[in-house]
Formats: C-alpha cells, sequence, structure tokens
C-alpha cells in the first residue's frame, strides 16, 4: 500500500540538543540537591522512556523522582534551550522532498508543551498535518502506549498501514509496534539503545525517500 503520512518524533529526530546541554542543565538541577552523576548516569536520564527515568532519578541520583524534575523544569527552561537546539541537517531536506511528494506529515511528542512551541518553529517553512502530544495531561497515555499515534493517524485520516512512524528512541519504535504502524528508527549514534525493535533501521532521513 502507498505510504500517504510519515509521523515524526520531534527530540532526537528532527531536532538536535548536544551533549553539552543535557550535562549542563541536569548538573544544574543536581546541584540545587548537592548531588553528582556520572555522564553516563545523565544521559540515561535523556534518553530513557519515562518509567525508566524515575528509576535513574531513585537509584543513580538519589532523589524523588517528582521533587526532581520539578525542578529540572525550572532549568531546562524553553529560553535557555532555544540557544542550544536546532534542527538536524537531514530534517528540512526530508520534509520538503516529503512535502514535494503530497505525503502528510505529523509529529508524535512527549515534549512539554512550551518546547513544541519553540522548536516547531525551527522547521519553518514546513507545516506539519498533525502534531500531537502523549501526555496523560492531553488525555494520553505516554509512550510507548500506542494512544498518541492512533490519535496522529485520525487527525491525519490514514490507516495504519498507510504510515510510518520514525523515531530516535527505542521507546518510539515499541510504540509502532503497539499501534502496528511500520516502525523506522533513525540512528542518531547519541546513545545506545541496545537491540532496538525496528522494522527498518536508517542513519539519515534523506533515508525515506526509499519508503516513502
Amino acid at each position: 500500500m502507498k505510504i500517504e503520512a510519515v509521523i515524526f518524533d520531534m527530540d532526537g529526530a528532527l531536532i538536535f540538543t548536544p551533549a553539552e546541554y543535557r550535562q549542563l542543565v541536569v548538573r544544574a538541577t543536581l546541584k540545587d540537591y548537592n548531588r553528582t552523576a556520572t555522564d553516563a548516569d545523565i544521559e540515561d536520564f535523556w534518553f530513557l522512556d519515562e518509567d525508566k527515568r524515575r528509576e535513574v532519578i531513585r537509584t543513580k541520583f538519589d532523589l524523588n523522582p517528582d521533587v526532581f524534575i520539578s525542578a529540572f523544569v525550572k532549568h531546562n527552561t524553553p529560553e535557555f534551550r532555544k540557544q542550544y537546539t536546532k534542527p538536524y541537517d537531514d530534517a528540512q531536506i526530508a520534509l520538503e522532498e516529503l512535502r514535494q511528494k503530497g505525503i502528510k506529515t505529523g509529529i508524535l511528542t512527549a515534549a512539554p508543551r512550551e518546547m513544541i512551541e519553540i522548536e516547531l518553529p525551527m522547521l519553518y517553512p514546513h507545516k506539519f498535518n498533525s502534531v500531537v502530544r502523549a501526555q496523560l495531561s492531553e488525555g494520553l497515555r505516554p509512550k510507548p502506549a500506542p494512544d498518541g499515534l492512533f490519535r496522529c493517524l485520525d487527525e491525519l485520516q490514514v490507516s495504519r498501514e498507510e504510515a510510518i512512524y520514525v523515531g530516535d528512541g527505542k521507546s518510539d519504535m515499541e510504540t509502532s509496534q503497539a499501534a502496528r504502524v511500520y516502525g523506522v528508527w533513525i540512528n542518531r549514534e547519541e546513545y545506545d539503545f541496545g537491540k532496538v525493535p525496528a522494522d527498518l533501521t536508517i542513519t539519515s532521513l534523506t533515508a525515506l525517500n526509499i519508503i516513502a
């Protein structure tokens, strides 16, 4: 069946946040509680799914997850993060190729609404047909639950067989499996996720022209 829509995770797939920022903002939060952590522990916190991230906070940071996260958001502000983040070099190229083919595009992310508002304009002039935030506050279970992907499909008015989901994380591919949507893992080589259950692995978004 012809692919009618490509759905993307945002951070790590379309938007790049350097390790410098990840280390800086997490260490600043830890400093509030006189805590330190290894580079590897901070990368685990950043890249793992929500349940595992909370476990990192408990076991590696030795803090209550809710307490740490409430402090973290005060450091990880949209204004501060905007100074460091930018689109990946292949993002605009791939999005333009999809637009020229008439393929719909969507975003499925767990990012705070304030982050979405600063990151979407970075991808201008591309206009997405659907932007879904998968969080309980939006009435959707977070990834890897398929709720957000199902809503994206509904908004795009395509079937699961007509769409692919592109993400950089293991939980993204677990989401695609749960929804039975073709999962494409973009391996940015920024974190070792181990075995990732993807239908296809690519190292550049421009490779999407193979299947879409």
